[in-house]
C-alpha cells in the first residue's frame, strides 16, 4: 500500500503539495509516494514535531529509513524524535551509528553535541566537536560555535570567545556566533557587578 505510511491523509501544506487531481486534500500518503526524498521526511518529521506527534514524526522517520537504511542522515533523524521523548539514551546510540557509518555527517556531529548539552556533558561535547572539526570544509561556522558554547558553559570563557570569532570569521553574519559573545560579555558585567550594586537592584 503505497499510500499507507503514517499520518496518511493529514494536509502537508508545510512540506509542500501534491495533488491526484480528484479535488481531494494533500495527503502525507501522496507525498511518500511522488516525492520519496529524504527533504521531504525531514519535513514531515519537523512538522509532526511541532505539532506534538511524536508517534507519526517517529513512523515518518523510520519509513525514511527503510527507504535508506544505511543512510547517516535517515539514522540522525530517528535519533532526533527519540531525544524528545523519554528514550534519550537510545537515541544517542542512533547518532552514533550515523557517525560511524559517516564520521562526516555534520547532521549526526549536531545531533550529538546537542544531546550531550542537554544532558550537561560538557566534556563528551568538547571532545566530540574538537575531534570532528578536521572532517569539515563546509559548516565549520556551525561547529565552532557549538564548540564555543560547551566551552562557555565549563567557564572556559577565553576558549569559547576563540570559538566564536573562528565561526564570525567564516561567516561575518552568524547571529549564533554573535549570540555567544554577547552572553559570554553579559555574564562578565554580572559578574563586575559589585555586592552593593546587586542589593540596590534588588530592593527596587
Amino acid at each position: 500500500d503505497r499510500g499507507g505510511g503514517p499520518g496518511a491523509g493529514a494536509n502537508i501544506g508545510i512540506v509542500g503539495k501534491t495533488n491526484c487531481g480528484c479535488g481531494c486534500e494533500p495527503s502525507v500518503g501522496s507525498a511518500y509516494s511522488f516525492l520519496p526524498r529524504f527533504s521531504v521526511f525531514q519535513g514531515l518529521v519537523e512538522a509532526y514535531l511541532q505539532m506534538h506527534e511524536n508517534k507519526r514524526a517517529l513512523g515518518a522517520a523510520k519509513q525514511a529509513h527503510q527507504l535508506m537504511p544505511h543512510n547517516p542522515k535517515s539514522l540522525t533523524l530517528i535519533g532526533l524524535v527519540l531525544s524528545q521523548s523519554d528514550l534519550k539514551e537510545k537515541a544517542c546510540k542512533y547518532f552514533k551509528s550515523a557517525l560511524r557509518i559517516d564520521p562526516k555527517c555534520v547532521d549526526a556531529v549536531d545531533a550529538l553535541s546537542r544531546f550531550y548539552h542537554s544532558e550537561k556533558d560538557y566534556d563528551s561535547m568538547i571532545d566530540l566537536l574538537k575531534g570532528q572539526m578536521n572532517h569539515f570544509s563546509s559548516r565549520r561556522d556551525l561547529l565552532h560555535v557549538r564548540l564555543g558554547d560547551a566551552y562557555r558553559l565549563k567557564g572556559r570563557i577565553d576558549l569559547a570567545l576563540e570559538e566564536y570569532h573562528k565561526a564570525l570569521a567564516l561567516t561575518p553574519d552568524m547571529r549564533e556566533a554573535v549570540r555567544g559573545i554577547e552572553m559570554v560579555e553579559n555574564a562578565g558585567k554580572e559578574e563586575d557587578m559589585n555586592p552593593e550594586e546587586i542589593d540596590d537592584e534588588e530592593d527596587m
